[in-house]
């Protein structure tokens, strides 16, 4: 999966948004997308999401509306909001809901939080098939700085092993989640 820009150094939030089963990892980008990727590298349906400007703080995911279904909200570095409905549920996959895991900010996963369960697949995630085309794909141009500074070109060589990263780092979650139990 292509990212247009650096990744900041925080937390990035992991939760089930397609409503499958399986959770997707999102994160923000100094790019102005918010994306949001499953185990396979796969960009989940309608996404990534752009917001004109960078993002540097982690994504939230949670049920602001009271529909029990899952809003992904994050903010920009220029102090916009962004909330979006997602077909997750509050009682789906929700493995790290904000920056530090949790509302008491432990950044411990394993410390139980107020909504969703863990896992919740009855299979391994099958990624034998290719993915699917985003229903919103990026654009192969893009402003930047609000119009100010043109337009750069979207590199899709220089960081496709992004997804091996976070496939690699949600693994080593659950890896010491396992030998924590």
């Amino acid at each position: 999966m292509p990212i247009e820009d650096y990744v900041f150094l925080v937390n990035h939030a992991v939760a089930d948004i397609t409503g499958d089963d399986y959770p997707e990892v999102m994160l923000g980008t100094g790019g102005y997308f918010l994306h949001a990727v499953d185990a396979c590298g796969c960009e989940a349906p309608a996404w990534p999401k752009f917001t004109d400007g960078w993002m540097i703080s982690t994504p939230a995911v949670g049920d602001i509306d009271g529909d029990h279904g899952l809003e992904v909200v994050t903010g920009t570095r220029d102090g916009n909001l962004f909330a979006w409905h997602t077909k997750g549920t509050d009682t789906g996959v929700v493995q790290w809901e904000s920056f530090h895991h949790d509302n008491a900010n432990t950044g411990s996963y394993g410390y139980a939080l107020d909504q969703g369960v863990l896992e919740r697949a009855t299979q391994p995630i099958d990624c034998a098939t290719d993915c699917t085309v985003p229903a919103a794909t990026p654009p192969t141009t893009y402003r930047a700085g609000g119009g100010a500074c043109g337009t750069a070109p979207w590199d899709r060589e220089r960081s496709g092993a992004l997804a091996l990263v976070l496939v690699a780092g949600l693994g080593a979650v659950l890896a010491r989640r396992r030998r924590r139990e």
